[in-house]
């Protein structure tokens, strides 16, 4: 047996598992792994949209890092079954000869549809441990693809709800800015929103992943009605003779923003300082 690429194999697919299980099952964002993908996404996808001056390359961004994501943990989680069963001799027969597999391409297939949980059948686990290693791994890829799956699908539908909460920040902007309403109508607008601002600003903090599905038009962008919203609630809020009851409101909401811009790191500097950078993080600013 060789020791040295048993272990390397079960490193890769204990990584891979701790990066899954981080990823999708706390509350502490993105595993290291999905992390630095995130992160290089992010970067190319800016990267060309600055190049073009357009924001197609931004509105492919979310699929493809949740693309690689998947692509990642398999490849992980198949490379290092295969070096586990690699690792043993005889681990893998043929089913009709009883002949070892010995060809890495056989065990890379074997691997593969015990993973997916196929069960061919055309090879088979010969001894007492690899058959229980067999069983592990079919468990194994069957966990790892019920936790993306479950991963995306709220990611997707946290995306759904940011775009529907920047609409309506982007009716309160327009009214607030255009209609001339006054400091009562705008700290009661965003009361209103205030509770799905909340909720928004702790989704991202379980799915940093939604920073990249950026919006063709500025309506629908997050980032952008948000930092509108705060621009218009701290010019309220410092102006002559707000309304009490309005200035509380108006400091609760300004209270959520920062932990939204808080959640996204920007933590320093003044209130416009972190509203313009964050701006920039959803590229509509240069």
């Amino acid at each position: 047996m060789n020791w040295l690429t048993l272990c390397g194999g079960a490193v890769l697919v204990l990584l891979v598992m701790v990066d899954a299980c981080w990823t999708t099952l706390t509350t502490r964002g993105a595993g290291p792994v999905t992390g630095v993908l995130t992160n290089l996404v992010r970067w190319c996808a800016s990267t060309f949209s600055r190049g073009t001056g357009r924001r197609g390359a931004l509105m492919a961004a979310g699929p493809i890092a949740i693309g690689l994501m998947g692509t990642a943990w398999l490849a992980g989680l198949w490379g290092g079954w295969l070096l586990i069963f690699s690792a043993i001799p005889g681990a893998v027969v043929n089913s009709s000869t009883m002949i070892p597999a010995t060809d890495t391409s056989e065990l890379a297939y074997f691997t593969g549809f015990t993973l997916s949980t196929l069960g061919v059948g055309d090879l088979l686990p010969s001894g007492a441990v690899p058959r229980f290693l067999t069983a592990l791994a079919s468990f194994n890829g069957l966990v790892l693809v019920t936790l993306g799956i479950t991963y995306a699908v709220p990611l997707v539908g946290g995306a759904v709800e940011r775009r529907e909460l920047a609409f309506e920040l982007s009716l309160i902007n327009r009214a607030a800015q255009h209609e001339h309403t006054g400091e009562s109508f705008l700290a009661d607008a965003l009361q209103s929103v205030r509770r799905d601002l909340s909720h928004c600003a702790e989704q991202r903090m379980a799915y940093p992943m939604l920073d990249l599905y950026y919006t063709r038009k500025a309506d629908f962008s997050l980032p952008f009605q948000l930092a509108q919203a705060a621009r218009l609630a701290d010019l309220a809020q410092r102006s002559s003779q707000p309304p009490p009851g309005s200035r509380s409101e108006l400091k609760n909401f300004l209270l959520v923003v920062d932990r939204y811009l808080d959640l996204h790191r920007l933590g320093s500097g003044s209130l416009e300082q972190r509203l313009r950078r964050l701006e920039q993080r959803d590229g509509w600013k240069a």
